[in-house]
C-alpha cells in the first residue's frame, strides 16, 4: 500500500474489525506507524497556496516533510477522532506503543513519555481507562532461560510523563515469568 494511502486503508480496516461479530479485541501495533500513516495523509493533503513557503509533499520526498504549525493541530485532531471512532465499536481497543525519554526544553529536566510528537505525547493517555508499561527480560541459559515480563500501572517518579494508570485494581508494578524450553526457543 503506498504511503499516502495507508491512513484510509487502516481505517477501512478498523471500520471492517469493528463491525465484525468475529472481533472482540482491536489491537493497534504500534502507535508509532500511525501517526507516520497521519503525517502522510496530511502531507497527501497539503496544496500550498500562490507565494507560500510551505514545500509540496509528495510519496517521493515525504520522509523530509514537517508539519506546518497548523498541521500540528490537524493532526492531534486526527488522533484523538481516531480513537472517537474505536470508541463507537463494542470491543476492546488496545494501542501499543514505546516510550521515550526527552529533555523538556533546552535545559529542562528529562522526562519519560510516549514516543508520539507534538502535545499529544502528554495527552493520548487521557482517552484510555487503562495505561500499563511492559517491559521485557531474558535471563539464564538453555533449559533454564526465562524471560520476565515487568509490569507497571503507576508513574514512577515525577518525571514520568506517559500517563500510566488502572482502574482494573492491579498492583503499581508486579512481575510474572516465562520458562522457555527448547521446543518453544525452536517454535519461535
Amino acid at each position: 500500500i503506498k504511503p499516502f494511502q495507508r491512513y484510509q486503508h487502516m481505517l477501512k480496516c478498523l471500520k471492517a474489525a469493528g463491525t465484525s461479530d468475529k472481533v472482540d479485541t482491536i489491537i493497534i501495533d504500534s502507535l508509532t506507524a500511525v501517526q507516520e500513516y497521519i503525517k502522510d495523509d496530511i502531507f497527501r493533503q497539503r496544496v500550498p497556496s500562490p507565494g507560500s513557503r510551505t514545500p509540496l509533499i509528495t510519496e517521493e520526498n515525504r520522509d523530509k516533510g514537517q508539519l506546518t504549525e497548523p498541521e500540528w493541530g490537524i493532526y492531534a485532531r486526527y488522533l484523538t477522532t481516531l480513537i472517537t471512532t474505536l470508541r463507537v465499536f463494542p470491543k476492546v481497543v488496545i494501542f501499543t506503543a514505546h516510550s521515550e525519554s526527552r529533555q523538556k526544553g533546552e535545559n529542562g529536566p528529562w522526562e519519560d513519555c510516549i514516543a508520539l510528537q507534538g502535545m499529544m505525547r502528554y495527552r493520548f493517555a487521557a482517552h484510555f481507562s487503562d495505561c500499563i508499561e511492559l517491559s521485557c527480560k531474558t535471563e539464564g541459559f538453555g533449559d533454564k532461560q526465562k524471560v520476565i515480563r515487568k509490569y507497571r500501572t503507576l508513574p514512577s517518579n515525577d518525571i514520568d510523563k506517559r500517563g500510566l494508570k488502572t482502574s482494573l485494581e492491579l498492583p503499581p508494578v508486579f512481575e510474572d515469568s516465562l520458562i522457555l524450553t527448547n521446543q518453544f526457543n525452536a517454535n519461535k
